[in-house]
């Protein structure tokens, strides 16, 4: 819902994710975003944003790269990719109908209130 928002503000459709930090360590996790988004997610060879980032930082102002463009395009390197699984992408978009339905069903400590 959200990446929907960003695309119509910008007038413009992402065809790829690119995802960093624990939770995209997971296959599964990346496997979901990828499946839910009907997106193609792309895996940094390197986990550590933070680090990554700091390390371009250092070898721009070093001058081993003329720009901070440089050093990402040289530096960032993807090793997997997670395709969209189209049954799966199905089964999310029914899932997250049904729990749209039910946000008004939820109480002050966000539980249900039904049976589902």
């Amino acid at each position: 819902m959200c990446l929907q928002s960003l695309e119509a503000v910008a007038g413009k459709n992402v065809s790829e994710i690119r995802v960093y930090g624990d939770a995209m360590t997971s296959s599964l996790w990346s496997q979901i975003l990828a499946d839910v988004t009907k997106k193609k997610v792309l895996l940094p060879e390197v986990k550590d944003a933070a680090a990554l980032g700091a390390a371009m930082l250092v070898f721009r102002n070093s001058k081993r790269y003329g720009s901070l463009e440089d050093a990402i395009t040289n530096m960032v390197r993807f090793n997997d990719v997670k395709e969209p699984i189209k049954g799966n992408a199905r089964v999310y978009k029914k899932l997250y109908k049904i729990f749209l339905g039910e946000i008004p069903n939820l109480d002050s400590n966000k539980r249900v209130t039904r049976d589902l």
